[in-house]
């Protein structure tokens, strides 16, 4: 799915101020830091795998992903996670493509692009897309447009949320079918699947990427 993507961003992007990225796998074959926690994982589970309380219904830790190291922060309902943060520096492409090689294993899609740059807010509906006859070599595509863009820009930040393909395949079939997402039908059909965002921000070059059921998508 992002194969190609992915090529193309380790050639062409730079996409932090100081780091030239180096060609090459960005692994190191350890695992996946969206594994390590995970929302639905229980406080106990979390405790044993190292975390520790961070005030009222948050924990925090640390994980070693793709060779980096990520801060972690988790919030609780109940007993349990919900929702999973991981923040580092951004230091180069390595930490983006290995994001996208991430979803690409757990067949997870781009369904919202955000870009903020010179004042203004771009968003690209990747269903909006995929209605208008965008396959997704094209999708792909406007996602490295929208990374390259980024890349290029002095100061603003990007959004990227991910969803099950499954649930983009649905949110596609009822905007062509109706003209918009019912939201309430997507929440009832797939308010428990986990989605994800890459954040980045050129502020302080930093990188947040976070887990969550569709449910609590923006509670981070």
């Amino acid at each position: 799915m992002y194969a190609r993507l992915i090529s193309l961003l380790a050639c062409s992007l730079c996409l932090c101020a100081s780091f030239a990225f180096a060609k090459g796998d960005p692994g190191d074959g350890s695992q996946s830091g969206l594994d390590v926690y995970f929302p639905g994982m229980t406080m106990a589970d979390a405790k044993k795998s190292g975390a520790t309380a961070a005030g009222k219904n948050a924990m925090k830790a640390t994980v070693t992903w793709g060779g980096k190291k990520w801060d972690v922060r988790l919030l609780l309902k109940g007993k349990d996670i919900a929702v999973v943060g991981l923040s580092a520096k951004l230091t180069g492409n390595d930490q983006v493509l290995t994001m996208l090689q991430d979803m690409q294993e757990r067949l997870a899609v781009p369904m919202v692009v955000t870009r903020m740059g010179d004042g203004e807010k771009n968003e690209l509906n990747f269903a909006e897309l995929a209605v208008a006859g965008k396959d997704t070599d094209a999708r792909d595509g406007a996602l490295k447009d929208a990374l390259s863009t980024y890349a290029s820009q002095e100061k603003g930040s990007i959004t990227i949320t991910f969803c099950p393909e499954a649930m983009f395949e649905e949110m596609a079939k009822a905007m062509k079918a109706t003209g918009h997402i019912a939201q309430k039908a997507i929440m009832a059909g797939f308010g428990d699947s986990i989605v994800y965002s890459l954040h980045m921000d050129k502020k302080d070059d930093s990188i947040t990427v976070v887990a969550s059921t569709f449910a609590d998508i923006g509670k981070f």
